[in-house]
């Protein structure tokens, strides 16, 4: 019988940066969006920016969280799911989704009534897994050959 290391979800901090640059080139295969990889020393460094990893011998989930990134999202009532991934292997255990309720857990916290995330219509089982809770798409921008959905979650009734 195989082994199950422990898995823990824990505060992340600018030395697991190397590590989280590593986990979203595996997440993405390739696609990097329209700017590229997460400049994870800047999101540590930005005030209110929240990140927590899920780990067992070494990180293979992140969620970050925290104010919108762009100013037509920013009135106070929204928080947005800055990034969220998963390596591949781990797809479908059920750890993408238990990242993404502590990551709205956290925002509900900081007093948010609404959460947004932007997925690129190529991430299938991460529509999927927001879709799953509930969340509805309210918006689509091109990414040249992809496009980026925006969904949108009223925070009401969760938790």
């Amino acid at each position: 019988m195989q082994k199950i290391a422990p898995v823990a979800i824990r505060r992340a901090n600018s030395d697991d940066a190397d590590a989280l640059i590593s986990l979203e080139q595996d997440a993405l295969g390739g696609v990097f969006g329209r700017t590229g990889l997460t400049d994870w020393s800047s999101l540590f460094a930005e005030s209110g920016v929240f990140t927590y990893l899920a780990e067992d011998t070494e990180p293979f989930g992140v969620i970050a969280v925290g104010n919108p990134r762009e100013t037509m999202h920013r009135d106070g009532n929204t928080g947005e799911v800055i990034a969220w991934y998963l390596h591949p292997r781990y797809q479908e255990s059920g750890f993408g989704k238990k990242l993404l309720v502590h990551g709205l857990s956290v925002i509900k916290r900081r007093n948010f009534e609404r959460a947004i995330i932007r997925i690129p219509e190529v991430a299938v089982k991460a529509i999927q897994s927001v879709q799953f809770l509930q969340f509805e798409q309210t918006g689509v921008e091109s990414m040249g050959d992809v496009n980026l959905l925006t969904f949108s979650l009223t925070l009401d009734n969760f938790f």
